[in-house]
């Protein structure tokens, strides 16, 4: 049969699954994304194709590969890309491998859904309340501050909402009352959190590929050292260990919410309880997918050897040997603008025996380190800007 994995996204993550995919020997590996981005200089990659993130568009480049190619492995990195497959599935379907639970994936996409599956199985969870209406602000007394504030669904490709707001006070509420409600008249809906204390250091994942029979056929666990831009920000850095009830809770939440393909329930430690609690699931490669693979575990190739009905192989995680895998360019930012960021956490990167892997840094794949230091020096550029925005007021 002829064959190709298609990427969707040119990111970090994206450029992880191309690696390994590409490590493991997959002839023909595609790139679709409505920007430049690392991908897209890569020598693993046969095509990078160019296109607007909508589902006109996808549908359009899909079929025009399936002229190619009679069967397409898809791996998604961002949420939107489920919603985009999700729309156009009955037209791609028959030659797609489609990587999630079409019946469930828009319930799943809630983490307002995750948090109510995670009460029925006995997952724990932050004390959460819903925000959909102006009216919803009162059940916020049942929680104490600080609180933070997430959109229920990854809405920030398509409106421009905040990731995450942290609350510290009954003030603070006031202030951000007015642009809350703004976004509802949006159709934006979220959830409020208490904080669990702790830096970033306490948040652990689990990563699983469970297939259509409701097998997970392969997994990993690991934690995030740092977060960028700061404790409630995305990876910056990661490592290979976690704990036991990291990988039980994890498995628990697959089955309990019927996930298909490959899926990351994020944990963070609550020390006051001694408990992991479930963040947020994503249900596609998230930025530090690396790990996986680096500790000896193929989940995306698990994923290309089950779509294609070849036999999978099991994999069992390393452990033992521990090792730090590192995104430059966040790393620099948070050096250079997050104080006390050197003493507390970079030197500590050096001083440990643990190896350390570069996101994106392959000596036989430069283009897309050179382009990601590109992107480096732009970021850098809008941080000063903004310190010497806030400087001047």
């Amino acid at each position: 049969m002829n064959k190709a994995a298609v990427i969707l996204g040119a990111y970090v993550n994206a450029y992880s699954v191309v690696s390994e995919l590409y490590e493991e020997g997959v002839k023909d590996i595609i790139v679709v994304s409505h920007k430049l981005d690392v991908c897209a200089f890569s020598n693993k990659v046969n095509q990078f194709i160019k296109s607007p993130l909508n589902a006109k568009y996808l549908l359009k480049t899909l079929l025009d590969l399936n002229k190619s190619y009679e069967r397409l492995v898809i791996y998604s990195t961002q949420d939107l890309h489920l919603e985009l497959l999700l729309e156009i599935k009955d037209k791609v379907q028959h030659f797609c491998f489609i990587p999630f639970n079409e019946t469930n994936v828009s319930q799943c996409i809630d983490k307002s859904y995750q948090y109510g599956v995670c009460a029925e199985i006995g997952v724990p969870y932050p004390k959460t309340v819903p925000l959909r209406k102006p009216e919803d602000f009162g059940q916020l007394s049942v929680l104490m501050f600080p609180i933070i504030v997430k959109p229920s669904t990854r809405l920030d490709k398509k409106i421009k909402v905040f990731r995450s707001l942290l609350l510290q006070d009954k003030e603070a509420l006031k202030q951000k009352k007015n642009s809350i409600n703004l976004f509802f008249s949006q159709g934006v809906s979220f959830i409020a959190s208490e904080v669990i204390p702790g830096d970033g250091s306490n948040i652990h994942s689990y990563m699983g590929y469970r297939n259509k029979k409701g097998e997970i056929l392969n997994e990993w666990i690991g934690k995030k050292i740092t977060q960028y831009p700061d404790d409630f920000g995305i990876f910056s850095s990661a490592t290979n260990h976690s704990a036991k009830e990291v990988m039980e809770q994890g498995r628990a939440l697959l089955h309990g919410l019927n996930l298909y393909g490959i899926n990351q329930p994020e944990f963070k430690y609550d020390y006051r309880d001694g408990k992991y609690k479930l963040m947020e699931i994503n249900l596609r490669s998230m930025m530090w997918n690396r790990v996986g693979y680096l500790s000896g575990v193929k989940l995306h190739l698990t994923q290309w050897e089950d779509a294609l009905g070849e036999k999978t192989t099991p994999y069992l995680q390393n452990t033992q040997q521990h090792f730090r895998y590192l995104y430059f360019k966040h790393e620099l930012v948070c050096l250079l603008f997050r104080k006390g960021y050197y003493k507390t956490y970079f030197k500590e990167h050096f001083k440990s025996t643990e190896k350390i892997h570069w996101a994106t840094l392959d000596k036989s794949d430069w283009k897309p380190f050179i382009f990601d230091q590109y992107k480096t020096i732009k970021t850098l550029i809008a941080q000063c800007l903004k310190a010497l925005k806030i400087i001047s007021e």
